[in-house]
This record gives C-alpha cells, structure tokens and sequence, in this order.
C-alpha cells in the first residue's frame, strides 16, 4: 500500500485475518501483546461476562471492533443486516460491495466469486435484486470490486466507499425516487 495511513476496515480486516485461526484464549493473548506494544491500557481488550446464558466470555475478533462499519459493541458478533445499516448502502450496487467488505471482515473470507454474494441479500432478509448480474457489473464499473472469476475481491475504493458510508452517493434510485415525484 503507498498511503502509510491505514484505514479502520482495513485494520480491523487484518487483524481478524490473523486471529481466525487461533483458539479465544490465544486470540486474547495476541490482542493483550498488540495493546502493550502500541501503549494501550491491558483493561480495554479483558473479557467481560456476557448476560447470555451460556456465560461465555466475549472475543474481539472479527467484525467485533468498535468503529464505523465493524459495529458499536464489543460484546457480540456483528450480523450482516447491522453491518449494512452501519454502511448506508442505497442500492443494490452498494449493498454487493458492503456484503463483499462483511464477508471479508466478519467472516475472512477475502476472495469471492460474482454469486457467492447473492445468498447474503436473503440473508439479510433482503429481496433480492431482480437484475445481480447488472447491478455487480455496476459495483466492478464503480472500482468496488475487481472481478476475477472465483478470485473476485473488493478493491481498496470498495473499502473506503464502504468504511465511509458511500460518501453522500446515498441516494436512493429507482422506485423511491419515482414516488417522490408523483406526489408533487
């Protein structure tokens, strides 16, 4: 990367990779080392009880961070119709590309093929788009997602689009614009 400034998707994306392998308690290990190296109190990255039944303790692993698009909350796993409430997508186009950056970020799953990503709008209890293949063409023309077959991936652009909530491109199009008209 040629910016030395890393962006908070990124980072957490990173962080998630690296920690998807490793069992709770050394995920804990790894975020408590990291925390003392950058000078961060040991308190902030403890785990707290959960009110669950189970009374699992919770993890900080991907998807659990606090920021922007990874959610408010370290205490749960942040599902995929709160990840895109959190982005703001407005159309179809927008919403592939957020499902591209959820599966990247919540779940490790970097790499993707073009209808691996269509399941997640029922998902999300969504509909889905009556028009994908127009709609993903849209997010590859927009510079969101690099497509490549089976090694598909949202691109740097699609992580800030989607880590800075489509920067006021948040207009919806299509049928809700249609109505707005009709009633002047």
């Amino acid at each position: 990367m040629t910016n030395s400034k890393m962006t908070i998707f990124e980072a957490v994306s990173k962080v998630g990779q690296a920690l998807s392998g490793l069992s709770e308690s050394e995920q804990h290990q790894v975020i408590r080392a990291v925390a003392e190296l950058v000078g961060m109190p040991e308190t902030e990255f403890t785990p707290k009880q959960t009110s669950r039944a189970s009374g699992n303790a919770n993890t900080t692993s991907v998807g659990e961070a606090e920021g922007p698009i990874s959610g408010k909350s370290a205490s749960k796993k942040l599902s995929l119709a709160e990840f895109l409430d959190n982005c703001k997508p407005a159309n179809n186009s927008q919403r592939i590309a957020a499902i591209a950056a959820y599966r990247q970020l919540v779940e490790g799953k970097e790499l993707f093929a073009r209808l691996d990503l269509k399941p997640y709008f029922s998902k999300a209890r969504l509909p889905e788009p009556k028009n994908f293949d127009r709609d993903f063409n849209k997010t590859v023309k927009d510079g969101h997602i690099y497509e490549d077959g089976e090694k598909s991936y949202l691109t740097q652009k699609g992580e800030e689009a989607v880590d800075n909530g489509f920067d006021g491109k948040q207009a919806p199009r299509g049928r809700a614009v249609k109505k707005a008209g009709k009633g002047k």
